[in-house]
């Protein structure tokens, strides 16, 4: 079971979308999320289940999904922009069932969309490997904390 929380510090509503699994929204709120208090008013007993939801202005939305889809499953604000500026999240989900990008991956890499940092001794180094990825159990997606 996955469990997630969107933050939203901006008084404009984002809409976020999660690709390969539908997930359930277990609870939400305004102001800060406290991790003391929040949890405790979860809706646990039939909640609403979605693959897109509303995080209100100034508000946070808790979202748990079962992560039984392998792969990796992009988690964003539907407004292309906001993507775009790193509203987004990518969750890998048994990694161990997974294979390796495909060897066109590497295209990004050679055309020079991206480039490995210095720190990186190679540009096979860069290339994700899905296999050795590990899933997180918690992801908090600080909109506020970005600046968005």
């Amino acid at each position: 079971m996955q469990n997630t929380l969107a933050l939203n510090g901006k008084a404009e509503m984002h809409s976020w979308h999660l690709h390969g699994h539908s997930f359930y929204v277990v609870g939400f709120g305004f102001g800060n999320f406290d991790e003391n208090t929040d949890p405790a008013s979860y809706i646990l007993v039939d909640p609403v289940r979605r693959d897109t939801n509303v995080v209100l202005p100034y508000g946070w939305t808790a979202i748990r999904f079962k992560a039984n889809n392998p792969g990796a499953w992009f988690f964003h604000c539907a407004q292309p922009a906001h993507a775009v500026m790193g509203m987004a999240v990518v969750f890998i989900t048994s990694p161990e069932k997974c294979s390796a990008p495909p060897p066109v991956a590497r295209s990004c890499l050679e055309t020079s969309i991206v480039s490995p940092s210095d720190s990186e001794s190679s540009s096979s180094d860069v290339v994700p490997q899905v296999k050795s990825a590990v899933l997180l159990a918690m992801v908090l997606v600080g909109i506020s904390l970005l600046g968005y």
